[in-house]
């Protein structure tokens, strides 16, 4: 467990899996999402044991802003108790274009970045570099896994970029008036890292 880097779940249709990932391993378990419910069952005793309790430093954040598909998926990732700090979403969004005076268009998948009282969790809705209508991704590392966040540029724009400690890393592509908000998960990471008094977490 100690050496877990991060976890991923997604589902798109029929298709779902589980992604375990650290340093020297990269592990993911298929599934057919009919079975759904015991998978669910199952990473809420997961993350039981793989993270600290709920408590957090630090005001929550009330959530706002989402549409009605990433707001589902982050009320179903929470677990009792668990708040967010800390958010940045920007939507998917429909992009229009003219070649050879024909209209064209295509999406842009959308992307929320979360800081928890219980890890980072990062939402989206991009398959293999493509936006996919039916379905998400949601990717969490510990605390302790975490070993930088900042902006830099991209191809398409301001990216966040989250490094990880099994040299990985999440690059989340954010709206050039959010830059600043790497400064808010930065802040608000180094003070959940922080060792809470009097306690001692124990994992299995």
């Amino acid at each position: 467990m100690d050496q877990i880097t991060s976890v991923e779940s997604g589902h798109m249709l029929l298709k779902g899996w589980l992604r375990f990932t650290g340093l020297g391993f990269d592990y993911t378990v298929r599934y057919n999402t009919r079975g759904f419910q015991s998978v669910f069952q199952f990473m809420h005793r997961f993350r039981h044991e793989l993270l600290p309790s709920a408590g957090s430093r630090g005001s929550p954040q009330s959530i706002i802003g989402l549409d009605i598909k990433f707001g589902n998926a982050l009320t179903g990732e929470l677990d009792s108790g668990e708040t967010v700090l800390v958010q940045v979403f920007r939507p998917p969004s429909e992009v229009r274009s003219c070649s050879w005076l024909l209209p064209r268009s295509h999406w842009i998948s959308g992307d929320l970045l979360a800081l928890t009282s219980r890890r980072l969790l990062w939402i989206t809705d991009r398959e293999r570099g493509s936006y996919s209508r039916y379905g998400s991704i949601a990717s969490f590392a510990p605390f302790g896994a975490v070993l930088g966040i900042g902006s830099t540029s991209g191809r398409g724009g301001q990216i966040l970029k989250v490094d990880l400690n099994d040299g990985s890393t999440w690059q989340i592509p954010i709206s050039p008036e959010n830059l600043r908000v790497a400064e808010e998960f930065a802040g608000a990471l180094e003070l959940q890292k922080r060792p809470k008094a009097g306690r001692t977490q124990v994992r299995r």
